[in-house]
């Protein structure tokens, strides 16, 4: 049954309007419609007006962007007034003006009416039309709950009395990174103090749905995903101490670290570790346990001393070791399920370079020597280009040489390593057989890179900042899947997953990445209570195109689940409660934290009710790239 209809750019004006709401008149499903930048003005909405007449289920309308009046607003308050199903009307970037302001107010007085949010953003509003609506909802909400609010960003509301502190927010179409994952939200809101985010939570609670952080959408998975409300904190990205001392830094959580990593250096400091890309939050990075990679080095989760956490009832929380640790130990890796994290306190260290370098082995030398190898540097990746037995060994540490950085080719980078790879990629799409060849090139490629050469014999090497010399370059979008293994199976694994590549005959993409991380005792981290190889496998999408990978994944996923793998929780999975509960040993402590903190489920989004509660799905999901 249809529930969700959105209906955005394209124009259709008065007929238009009509033949959609003729289709729509025999569906009694229908909750929310959106439809936005429709071109509609006052004589396109009569056919709506007739559609809320008699249709009794809906019970979100939002109609921003259609050159609507005061005319619209008047016949929209008429039929509003016997409407009780209707909770929430969006009329953002119209030209309701005050008249209209005041024809609504009215309407919403009725003791009939079920309007408990009205979006009057843009409006040519001003104090006359906002005294009106300030007037009609403070009275109404002295007598209802959830409580009414009117949101009037962007008018010409001159009284501070009257201005909402609430943020900007609209409905908003979401899809990650990848596009892999998307969703329609009701509700998308940018706050900038922990007032607002409280205000948000709020929000959450009065409209019954749930409330989901989001951040850069690097995350190839539907965790940030829902039809409630997205709460993005990049308007809070300030420094807020630096403990020179402990060489400990508070930030606010919607910080990226690209510009926290721009913060530390100006201060001489440095994260000791970090991953490959630097787009994410920090709050990001820790609740679903980043990593880098490095026998003696935790993921990003570990480098947190302090968080503040805003809870579904709106309380504000401080956790750290000392406090309380079994909540602490939670809350640095909470997938986002127990609070939104509003501010962090890292553990720095002194700013320092990494001299590293790259070399070539064979993939059975790397199986015979994996223990001597991973511990052949402070920090070392290992790339498997498979369908081939090739092997790139990076490998990074300390020096207090001077700086001798990467030189880029756009030949080597751009022509060869971007454009002509993405273009073998998509041709292999249509002939499968080229596979192997492409990843054998691919490793040359990667081997012919510019590195500079060393004073001294031996492999060329580059040295840089540790921030630029962690960073690597991820190319176009893509399907990832990863899991953490007790170190000493990771040879196992990988010769488990060559054989299988190869008897199936696989045509699968390169590289097949394999990182370290030292143990850890978060509830959540993948690398808890046991030294950790993480494996990750990869599978592009050319120019947008889907390349089948799902036979693959089932097979890497059945190979790791054997020798009791852990999945990365940024990436897509499968397992549930059951499954997750007998390879995280404090699981259950965690679910039991989540039900505990959060028991109405306000952070509950598909992702939480699947993986940690082993609940039914209750949000709209759009898997597709578009709509």
């Amino acid at each position: 049954m249809l529930n969700l209809l959105v209906i955005t750019a394209n124009p259709i004006g008065e007929a238009g309007a009509a033949v959609l709401v003729k289709g729509l008149t025999s569906n009694t499903s229908l909750e929310r419609l959106y439809l936005s930048n429709r071109h509609l003005e006052d004589t396109g909405l009569k056919s709506i007006v007739e559609f809320l007449s008699t249709n009794s289920h809906l019970e979100e309308l939002y109609l921003s962007q259609n050159g609507l009046g005061n005319i619209s607003a008047n016949i929209l308050a008429t039929v509003l007034s016997k409407n009780t199903k209707l909770k929430v009307l969006g009329l953002a970037e119209n030209r309701i003006g005050d008249e209209g302001a005041r024809s609504l107010a009215d309407t919403a007085k009725s003791s009939s009416s079920g309007l408990a949010l009205l979006y009057r953003i843009k409006n040519e509003i001003t104090d006359t039309g906002a005294n009106a609506l300030a007037r009609t909802f403070n009275s109404i909400n002295l007598s209802r709950t959830p409580r009414a609010k009117v949101f009037l960003y962007g008018n010409d509301v001159r009284d501070a009395s009257l201005k909402s502190d609430a943020v900007y927010f609209m409905p908003r179409y979401f899809e990650n990174w990848s596009r892999t994952y998307s969703c329609v939200a009701s509700y998308h809101i940018v706050a900038k103090s922990e007032h607002q985010v409280i205000q948000a939570i709020e929000l959450a609670r009065s409209v019954r749905k749930p409330l989901r952080v989001v951040g850069t959408g690097h995350s190839p998975s539907d965790i940030a995903c829902t039809s409630g409300i997205l709460l993005s904190l990049d308007g809070m990205n300030k420094v807020l101490k630096v403990d020179t001392e402990q060489n400990e830094i508070t930030v606010q959580a919607g910080m990226k670290l690209w510009e926290l990593n721009e913060v530390l250096h100006k201060l001489g400091w440095a994260f000791p570790n970090l991953g490959s890309i630097t787009e994410q939050s920090i709050a990001g990075a820790i609740s679903t346990a980043t990593h880098g990679t490095g026998l003696n080095f935790g993921n990003v989760s570990t480098a947190v001393v302090e968080l503040t956490m805003i809870t579904a009832t709106g309380e504000t929380v401080v956790a750290n070791s000392h406090v309380d640790a079994t909540f602490f130990s939670a809350a640095v890796c909470s997938l986002g399920a127990l609070g939104v994290i509003t501010r962090v306190t890292l553990k720095c260290s002194n700013a320092f370079k990494l001299k590293a370098y790259q070399e070539g082995v064979k993939f059975d030398y790397l199986m015979d020597r994996f223990e001597e190898l991973a511990a052949s540097a402070e920090h070392v990746r290992f790339h498997w280009f498979p369908l081939t037995d090739d092997i790139a060994i990076w490998r990074a540490s300390k020096t207090t040489e001077e700086r001798n950085p990467l030189q880029r080719s756009w030949y080597h980078d751009k022509l060869c390593g971007y454009y002509l790879y993405e273009a073998a990629l998509y041709l292999s799409a249509f002939i499968p057989s080229i596979t192997p060849h492409i990843n054998r090139a691919h490793c040359r490629l990667e081997a012919a890179k510019k590195w500079p050469t060393g004073p001294e014999a031996g492999p060329r090497h580059l040295i840089d900042d540790s921030f630029r010399v962690f960073a690597m370059e991820c190319l176009f979008r893509q399907y990832v899947n990863e899991w953490a293994l007790d170190r000493k199976d990771a040879p196992s694994a990988l010769r488990m997953l060559k054989t299988m590549i190869e008897e199936k005959k696989w045509m699968v993409h390169a590289p097949v990445e394999i990182r370290l991380a030292q143990k850890d005792d978060i509830m959540l981290s993948p690398a808890t209570g046991r030294d950790t190889c993480y494996i990750g496998v990869i599978m592009y999408k050319p120019y947008e195109h889907t390349i089948p990978y799902s036979d693959y994944w089932e097979g890497y996923e059945s190979i790791m689940k054997s020798l009791g793998g852990r999945p990365h929780w940024a990436k897509a999975f499968k397992l549930g409660p059951v499954e997750l509960a007998r390879v995280y040993p404090r699981f259950t402590e965690f679910v039991g934290l989540v039900k505990k903190m959060d028991p109405e489920g306000i952070f509950a989004n598909d992702y939480i009710r699947r993986h940690i509660l082993g609940q039914p799905a209750t949000s709209t999901l759009i898997s597709a790239s578009k709509l």
